[in-house]
């Protein structure tokens, strides 16, 4: 029940714009790069897909979904 509320409380956080995806300076470049060169991009997490869903959908960098 906590792990639900808490996705919750995340999801209002992003959506409010308090909260952003943290990325490291050179991941949407790369990310970027590698759509455009026709590669296949995917992302594994042993967590929740909705986290990383908030995190990619919610990064400094924009919404960077789309590239997946």
């Amino acid at each position: 029940m906590l792990y639900v509320a808490g996705l919750g409380v995340w999801a209002d956080g992003y959506q409010r714009g308090d909260l952003t995806g943290h990325l490291y300076a050179d991941v949407a470049p790369a990310l970027r790069q590698w759509q455009a060169e026709g590669k296949a991009l995917y992302v594994y997490s042993s967590g929740s897909v909705q986290a990383q869903k908030l995190l990619f959908g919610y990064s400094d960098e924009g919404d960077l979904t789309p590239l997946f």
